[in-house]
């Protein structure tokens, strides 16, 4: 939605003059910011800025870990709370489609077959998590449940993209989704 409008050209302009301030103190909570705002324009490339942020200021990771932690669940919670109240309409408003996108299917089929496991598994996964957060808030599946296992989830994935960034960034750019998503944040050209 946000990409359409500003065009991609722009979202990386703009994540690179925000990278210019990584040794500032306002910078890891920024990063949370936009982890939570990624549930709701689903254009921010936040593995991208992980990586990208580890590697200019490898001392600081622990910040930029926690943050974008923090800022992933607390856009879940505030994803799912909003389909539990709203339902179905806000969900066809906020990601037209999202019912016949792949993801959707599987995350379905995870769910019934394992239930929050699959949750926690798919926020550990470097995959798009917005259906499984929505097929378990339209589940009624209870929102403390819903952050804790996104929360572990995200500790998962993110303390180990922090671990890969600080010692083995070639690593990380074998894997085609982070690769683009660092190219996305505008550190290195495509």
């Amino acid at each position: 939605m946000v990409a359409t409008a500003m065009g991609w050209k722009t979202l990386q302009r703009l994540i690179r003059a925000l990278q210019g301030y990584i040794q500032r103190p306002w910078y890891p909570p920024l990063l949370g910011l936009l982890a939570a705002a990624d549930h709701f324009v689903v254009v921010v490339p936040t593995d991208g800025l992980l990586i990208t942020a580890v590697l200019a200021a490898p001392r600081r990771w622990p910040a930029f870990f926690a943050w974008l932690t923090l800022g992933s669940v607390l856009g879940a919670l505030l994803l799912a709370a909003t389909i539990q109240i709203y339902g179905t309409p806000f969900l066809e408003w906020l990601l037209p489609g999202i019912h016949a996108d792949p993801f959707w299917k599987l995350s379905t089929r995870w769910i019934d077959e394992f239930g929050l496991w699959a949750l926690l598994a798919v926020a550990a996964l470097p995959i798009f998590q917005h259906p499984a957060i929505a097929i378990a808030a339209l589940a009624e599946i209870p929102l403390s449940k819903i952050a804790l296992f996104i929360f572990v989830g995200r500790v998962l994935k993110y303390g180990a993209l922090s671990g890969l960034a600080l010692r083995a960034p070639e690593v990380l750019m074998r894997f085609k989704g982070l690769r683009k998503e660092v190219r996305e944040t505008g550190a290195c050209e495509p």
